[in-house]
């Protein structure tokens, strides 16, 4: 409630968007019952608390980071390996050769 009123968002988008950084790992949560506000039938409340557990959240970026970068390589290195080249009009292909020949 307390982040609810800080940021000014609405309830349901910042529950989602802790939601959703909870399950990234970015963020861990705890659920505490509060004595002192009693909910209906006189149990204590129960709230979620989160916290930024730091050693977790550098790991889960570096994994990420890691995992952004193993994918840019791959993508580089397909594209280097690509032996042909689409023409656009005619949906022909031709190799590397046939391509330094058709420009001269």
């Amino acid at each position: 409630d307390d982040l609810i009123e800080l940021l000014k968002f609405d309830k349901k988008h910042v529950r989602a968007s802790l939601e959703n950084l909870r399950k990234d790992k970015l963020i861990k949560s705890i659920v505490k019952g509060e004595k002192e506000e009693l909910g209906p039938g006189g149990g204590a409340l129960k709230f979620n608390h989160y916290f930024i557990s730091y050693k977790v959240f550098i790991d889960v970026v570096k994994y990420k980071l890691d995992r952004m970068r193993k994918k840019i390589d791959q993508d580089d290195q397909l594209q280097q390996n690509c032996q042909f080249h689409l023409c656009k009009s005619c949906d022909l292909r031709f190799s590397d050769l046939d391509v330094k020949d058709l420009i001269d």
